[in-house]
């Protein structure tokens, strides 16, 4: 998700381009040591422990920069490539109405590890 949380090799090329197609102008990504992971799952209330797919999940930095992912099949969410920070999660799912989705946001502190069990619970409708 940020940028500064991965180094490319080469940082950058020139490619002169005249009336054919350019190949094989390709980049390598490393992960830097500063980047971490939030990891979560949206279960359902009528079968506890059962994951919901579909779930719409937002996180947001302290800069206001948002991003968003949808849960899989388990029901599962996972956010990469995320600076030291704080971040806030939101799950909706707005279809024919608003689904109610405990907790309504989650706050978390990333400092030197992955987080992982940001998890929520959903009503339906």
């Amino acid at each position: 998700m940020s940028p500064s949380c991965l180094t490319f090799a080469p940082t950058s090329t020139i490619v002169d381009v005249t009336t054919a197609d350019v190949s094989g102008q390709d980049f390598a990504a490393a992960q830097a040591s500063s980047c971490h992971s939030i990891r979560g799952q949206v279960t359902s209330s009528d079968n506890p422990g059962v994951g919901v797919k579909n779930i719409d999940v937002e996180i947001k930095d302290s800069n206001g920069n948002t991003f968003h992912k949808v849960t899989d099949a388990q029901g599962s969410y996972e956010f990469h490539f995320l600076l030291t920070g704080t971040y806030t999660i939101t799950a909706s799912y707005c279809a024919f109405g608003c689904a109610t989705i405990i907790p309504a946001t989650r706050t978390v502190t990333l400092a030197k590890v992955d987080v992982t069990g940001q998890d929520f619970v959903y009503y339906g409708f």
